[in-house]
């Protein structure tokens, strides 16, 4: 279970730096909101998008990135689970990663909590996240449950 957590952490951490200013598939530096993970806040210097996913990324590496079925294209309410394979088309799978210290973490064991997606007339997104618990551990080993929530966070 281990290796499949950093593997896909590892794969999110990528996604979530992947993006150049001008891919076509939706970068986005007008961001606003933020998040806490582990005790720290975070605000989003850019976003990142595709067909399933969207990553908020700070100035400095630092990210979260909720992965649904499909990218919403209306406001919705979903139930935070973790699919090492896309989630349900009611659900959305977090994952969150610090640079430094090297610190990730996944969205599991969150039974009836649920996140707000709010969808704009020019299709982007802002996601509110309650408090909920995420599986993290340095070095991409989990070994503690730290809180993740967000505010606002909108392309």
């Amino acid at each position: 279970m281990k290796k499949v957590l950093l593997g896909v952490c590892t794969l999110g951490l990528l996604f979530a730096s992947s993006c150049k200013k001008d891919d076509p598939s939706g970068v986005s530096v007008g961001t606003s909101g933020s998040w806490r993970f582990s005790g720290a806040s975070y605000a989003p210097n850019s976003s990142n998008r595709n067909d399933n996913a969207i990553a908020f990324v700070d100035k400095t590496g630092n990210n979260v990135t909720f992965f649904f079925q499909d990218y919403p294209k209306t406001d919705g309410t979903y139930n935070i689970t973790w699919k090492s394979s896309a989630p349900a088309a009611n659900e959305v799978s977090i994952l969150a990663g610090t640079i430094s210290p090297l610190l990730i973490g996944a969205s599991f064991g969150n039974t009836g909590k649920t996140l707000n997606v709010k969808v704009s007339s020019a299709g982007k997104v802002s996601i509110t996240c309650p408090d909920v618990t995420i599986a993290a551990g340095t070095g991409g080993t989990p070994t503690d449950s730290v809180v993740f929530s967000s505010t606002n966070l909108s392309e």
